[in-house]
């Protein structure tokens, strides 16, 4: 386990989920979208989307398709 350094993509926002998906690539969910680990190192936007939704929970089903549950206020 290793701590992403500031400039690897991360918001400044808690991580409130984590999954892998089916290539094997790190699933993060923050209170600021969701993310997905690049080869580099870094993460990427899983979704535009969900830039201002806090993510509560990730899950990867069999066929692959990425499931994120978002919280509402």
């Amino acid at each position: 386990l290793r701590a992403a350094p500031p400039d690897a993509g991360l918001p400044a926002a808690p991580v409130t989920a984590l999954a892998v998906d089916g290539g094997g690539r790190l699933l993060v969910g923050t209170e600021r979208g969701a993310f997905r680990a690049r080869a580099d190192a870094g993460f990427e936007p899983l979704a535009a989307e969900l830039a201002d939704d806090a993510v509560s929970q990730l899950l990867v089903d069999a066929d692959g398709s990425i499931w994120v549950g978002t919280v509402y206020a």
